[in-house]
């Protein structure tokens, strides 16, 4: 359903996908944009946002990501439908590891950390409910964190 990433062999940026666009969201964005206007080259790897989604639809551009000065009008403008399956199915086929950031309070978003790590999906987190609920839950999601081959979680 998603092409691109995978075309891109000598990929040198993070693919990145920002989930929730309410307040925290949106000035993530907008500092991603400002940071991007003026990013020098201190050997980091430019990241690019390729994903933008909230509740109930997204918008991605593997290709050549998201524009930051307007993405909000591409998401609302936006007919796909929030789907976080096909979401990591997009990313994991890009040749850098990709990461998703999640700024919502969403249990939804939060039970998917787990198949995200288990891709090789990194994972930043604002949201608390991975991290408070279950010990059991808990656990396993620090375990598939730990996994080789696994994506980096961060808590923030």
């Amino acid at each position: 359903m998603f092409d691109g990433c995978r075309d891109s062999e000598s990929q040198d940026w993070i693919p990145v996908a920002v989930v929730g666009v309410g307040q925290v969201g949106s000035e993530l964005l907008k500092q991603l944009n400002t940071r991007s206007l003026t990013q020098d080259s201190r050997n980091q790897r430019p990241v690019r946002v390729v994903a933008v989604a909230n509740s109930g639809k997204m918008h991605l551009n593997l290709t050549h990501g998201v524009p930051l000065d307007r993405w909000n009008d591409l998401l609302d403008c936006s007919n796909t439908a929030t789907d976080l399956g096909a979401l990591a199915n997009a990313l994991s086929g890009c040749a850098s590891p990709a990461v998703i950031i999640d700024v919502t309070a969403s249990h939804t978003v939060a039970d998917c950390y787990q198949s995200w790590l288990d891709r090789g999906i990194s994972v930043v987190a604002a949201n608390k409910l991975a991290c408070s609920g279950s010990q059991p839950d808990f656990e396993r999601l620090h375990a598939a964190r730990q996994r080789h081959g696994s994506g980096l979680f961060r808590y923030e």
